[in-house]
């Protein structure tokens, strides 16, 4: 889980943030999509290795509700479509 805030990757569609209720607290999530990316760059710009293993388990247990094209438009503009591609193509995706 990761709390939105300010980040390496923008949110383009805010309907994207996950809102949840917690005591009087009210916590935005980055939606499955904007985390996967966040992971991407976490692991490309911060060197951060377990964060691409952690892209490539959250694309693999959520392959069949992702969107795609958001996906692959936030990984072009991040910069980081060579790693999505990688995984893509360890997971056979």
């Amino acid at each position: 889980m990761d709390i939105v805030a300010s980040s390496l990757v923008e949110v383009e569609d805010k309907n994207r943030i996950r809102r949840f209720k917690a005591g009087s607290f009210t916590l935005n999530l980055y939606g499955l999509e904007d985390l996967i990316v966040q992971r991407l760059c976490s692991a490309k710009y911060w060197h951060y290795p377990e964060d691409l293993e952690q892209a490539a388990i959250l694309l693999a247990a959520h392959k069949d509700r992702i969107d795609t094209q958001y996906l692959q438009r936030k990984a072009e503009k991040e910069k980081v479509d060579d790693l999505l591609q990688k995984i893509k193509e360890k997971l056979r995706l």
